[in-house]
């Protein structure tokens, strides 16, 4: 005995209306988990190099971008210190809040070959 199985109709325009219903769904639970990071996140100043600690070197915060700050290097280049080596995922309203344009920090760099790139920059061991 065969039987065939009853399908609905395809409905497109109701397949995209849920998948835009998730995706909405996901960015509101996003927005609210950096909006609580924001007001939460406490960098430890004790874990990050402290002025003169060998193998470290002075730079200066440049500029603030969703994903970290751009140092320039004593040596005249730029560097990328990441907002996840922080610890915290990122966000400017945050970032602004740990340090300051023009704000002098004590890092290591990781030179990258690409003589046009930036180099890497960490603030902790």
């Amino acid at each position: 005995m065969s039987h065939t199985v009853r399908r609905r109709p395809y409905n497109l325009e109701a397949k995209m209306r849920m998948k835009q219903y998730r995706r909405e769904a996901m960015l509101q639970r996003r927005q609210q988990e950096l909006e609580e990071e924001q007001r939460t996140f406490q960098l430890d100043y004790t874990t990050i190099y402290q002025k003169g600690h060998p193998g470290t070197v002075q730079g200066v915060i440049k500029e603030i971008i969703h994903l970290g700050y751009i140092v320039t290097l004593p040596n005249g280049r730029e560097g990328l210190l990441a907002a996840s080596h922080l610890g915290c995922s990122g966000g400017i309203p945050l970032l602004e809040r740990l340090f300051k344009v023009g704000q002098e920090i004590t890092i290591r760099v990781i030179p990258v070959p690409n003589p046009a790139g930036k180099d890497r920059v960490y603030i902790r061991p």
